[in-house]
């Protein structure tokens, strides 16, 4: 084989190993990590539970979701942007508290979560309460300083031109605040969060705690676009006790999936796909199923992710493999085609190549033995015993210790056949010279021209074909 042809098959080779490789190296990187963590509100509340939701659905997509509670949504986006949480079920108003909202996107929006004032009924001297403005004064919980419902009392407080100076605050956790109503140590308390708290639970049919109704709702909606309204209907609480006693006008936020920026695409369509399996899962007084997961109204970027997901659901690979097998297959698939761009000229090359270099390698050794076929006339007994030996040896060679690809074979068995036809006629030659009674290194007479053996193999198979 040629210096030429050995490098071109050589870099050829490298170049496959090398797109391989590298294939193989893609593929792993974006693979997607096995662990995910999602930062949700404190236990016992709507969020949390939602969370462990998720938790169950993931595990059956082999991703072990961490859940992480927090006393509320500035802190859980403060851990995603420190890299301490991947994910958060946050609310959306949360944003207009937040220093900033860097490396954060939105998922969606993934249900409704009502606005809930809750005062003691003895407030009620002059009638029903219908707005903050009729907690002016009073003692009043709107949770922690780093809370989602924090961030939107302060939002209503501004809307409604009062400050916070207006009230006697009181910083307590969902469950401490109700705890502390029906206590009678606080006079009201507002709490952001869906009818499966722990804390809401506990005061929607206490004795002595009435909810405000909102008359102004729809007010407020317009000027903060974002909230929306819903009705607590008359009886829907207690049918037989006709509570409430009338239809209740609420304010709802969006409950949020955050996540970092940089979090895998595939984790991104997991936690859309787990907070859609989600729906419909836990009581609501206020089933908003048919409308989320929703991009409408969020105060964050939205991921690209999203669009995808809303447009067609679960990829089909997602649908009907598991999760582990599918994620590395669509990423496969999005590298394969401009790595087959690269490798088709190789492979289409290689076969070339390679049956190029078969071809020489046999041409080489037909040439050996056409060479001391020609100069056989010329040749001392010594020189004949010399080059029989050669051809002894490279007739072994061929036999036993280079391995010939099945395709080859019948080029193969053919040259064994010339070089054994070759032999013979030095050995003829080596007798005749013996006979004469020539020293060994005597050279032999001028006695005619050589018979020649053809310098190709011939067409004509002398060997049975075995196919590969």
């Amino acid at each position: 084989m040629r210096p030429h042809d050995r490098r071109s098959l050589i870099i050829i080779l490298l170049a496959v190993v090398a797109a391989l490789g590298t294939l193989s190296w893609q593929v792993d990187r974006l693979r997607p990590p096995s662990t995910l963590r999602l930062a949700t509100g404190p236990e016992g509340e709507h969020e949390y539970r939602t969370a462990q939701l998720y938790k169950e659905f993931m595990a059956e997509k082999g991703i072990d979701l961490e859940i992480i509670p927090t006393p509320g949504s500035l802190e859980i986006m403060r851990l995603i942007q420190t890299g301490d949480a991947d994910a958060g079920l946050m609310l959306n108003a949360a944003n207009f508290e937040a220093d900033n909202d860097d490396g954060l996107i939105a998922l969606a929006a993934v249900n409704l979560v009502p606005i809930w004032v809750f005062y003691r009924s003895e407030l009620e001297t002059d009638g029903p309460l219908t707005d903050l403005a009729d907690l002016r004064g009073r003692r009043v919980s709107f949770g922690y300083g780093e809370s989602g419902t924090r961030a939107l009392s302060r939002l209503l407080i501004n809307i409604a031109r009062m400050s916070e100076s207006d009230f006697q605050i009181v910083e307590a956790s969902p469950q401490e605040s109700a705890d502390q109503l029906l206590a009678g140590d606080i006079d009201a308390m507002l709490l952001v969060s869906g009818v499966n708290s722990d804390a809401i639970f506990s005061l929607l049919l206490a004795p002595g705690v009435e909810i405000l109704n909102f008359e102004l709702a729809e007010t407020y909606t317009r000027l903060i676009p974002f909230l929306r309204t819903v009705t607590l209907l008359e009886g829907s609480l207690n049918v037989s006790a006709r509570d409430p006693a009338e239809d209740k006008h609420l304010l709802t936020d969006a409950g949020v999936l955050v996540a970092a920026e940089d979090l895998h695409p595939d984790l991104q369509m997991l936690l859309l796909s787990a907070a859609t399996d989600a729906q419909g899962k836990q009581f609501d007084l206020f089933p908003s199923d048919d409308i989320f997961p929703s991009t409408d109204d969020l105060t964050l970027p939205v991921s690209e992710v999203t669009a995808d997901y809303l447009a067609q659901g679960q990829t089909p690979l997602q649908r009907y493999l598991p999760f582990w097998i599918a994620s590395p297959l669509e990423r496969f698939y999005l590298l394969i085609l401009p790595f087959m761009l690269l490798l088709y000229p190789l492979l289409r090359n290689t076969p070339t190549a390679y049956s190029a270099y078969m071809r020489r390698r046999v041409f080489v050794w037909y040439k050996r033995v056409r060479a001391l076929e020609l100069g056989i006339h010329t040749y001392s007994i010594a020189e004949l015993d010399e080059h029989i030996g050669e051809l002894e040896t490279l007739q072994l060679r061929l036999t036993e210790t280079i391995n010939v690809p099945t395709g080859y074979l019948q080029t193969f068995y053919n040259l064994r056949v010339h070089i054994r036809l070759v032999i013979d006629r030095l050995r003829e030659r080596k007798a005749y010279l013996q006979a004469l009674g020539l020293a060994v290194d005597a050279k032999p007479p001028e006695d005619g021209a050589a018979t020649t053996l053809p310098l190709a193999p011939p067409e004509v198979d002398v060997a049975p074909s075995v196919k590969g």
